[in-house]
């Protein structure tokens, strides 16, 4: 039973360190319910965001970034660019079209591809798709593929 109970706070504590990227003190004096949390001053909260809140004290942190990705191509030979993606998340996938014959696919080019003549944009989950795959000709080619993490 006493190997349960330390087994389970360890792995509370690993999933609050591992979700949490953002380390805050709080510094006010009251106590305060925060995030189900009963905090105190000199406290440390883990947060998976900033906090605008005068109550706390950023330590450090690493949040998600905003691009998952973001890849430049200008080439003259016919090629493929694979993006993998390995976050789930809401996103905006965006070409920010120069030139050239492209054709956007999802996971694999043995399917139906979007040609793409134009700046192009789609939001979708992450949950659907772990590769965005681009394919031009022998043309000419520039474009910028961006994959954005959407709040």
């Amino acid at each position: 039973m006493k190997k349960s109970l330390i087994l389970i706070a360890v792995l509370a504590i690993l999933a609050v360190v591992s979700f949490g990227q953002v380390v805050y003190t709080y510094s006010a004096t009251d106590s305060v319910y925060y995030g189900g949390e009963l905090l105190e001053q000199g406290d440390s909260y883990y947060a998976e965001n900033f906090i605008f809140d005068d109550r706390f004290t950023y330590v450090s942190g690493s949040p998600d970034s905003i691009f998952m990705s973001s890849t430049a191509v200008s080439t003259t030979a016919a090629a493929t660019t694979t993006v993998d993606v390995t976050e789930l998340a809401d996103v905006t996938v965006a070409v920010d079209f120069s030139s050239g014959a492209l054709t956007l696919y999802f996971n694999s080019t043995d399917g139906v591809g979007i040609p793409i003549t134009e700046d192009w944009s789609m939001d979708l989950n992450t949950k659907y798709f772990n590769k965005v795959l681009i394919k031009n000709t022998a043309t000419t080619t520039s474009y910028t593929l961006n994959i954005i993490r959407k709040f």
